[in-house]
């Protein structure tokens, strides 16, 4: 591009930019970043909930079942600083001991 910003008129520069973005446009990772900002906003709006809807503060979350998704759930709320109640039928309260591994192991993933 240095070359080009040389060796082109202020008018050809332009059109040669113009033809470089069309392309880039037209590329599969434009189309799909295109899909997922569009799609994001989509999801934030639940038809016949009115705009003016007030949302409500979450102070504590309780979750029944502590297999997999349950411990998952939880932990996405304990990261945000929001306290939990984790109840199972089939077991005692889980401990930090049963609990720390699976949560250092989801940590090791997260991207920051």
């Amino acid at each position: 591009m240095r070359a080009g910003a040389h060796s082109l008129s202020f008018g050809e520069g332009i059109q040669k930019e113009l033809e470089l973005f069309k392309q880039c446009l037209r590329a599969t990772e434009a189309q799909a970043l295109i899909h997922a900002f569009f799609g994001d906003r989509a999801v934030a709006k639940i038809p016949d909930v009115p705009k003016d809807t007030k949302a409500f503060s979450v102070r504590t979350v309780a979750i029944i079942g502590a297999g997999t998704m349950g411990g998952g759930i939880a932990m996405v709320f304990a990261n945000a600083g929001i306290p939990v109640l984790l109840k199972d039928t089939d077991q005692e309260a889980p401990t930090e001991e049963d609990t720390r591994p699976a949560y250092d192991t989801e940590m090791s993933h997260t991207r920051e």
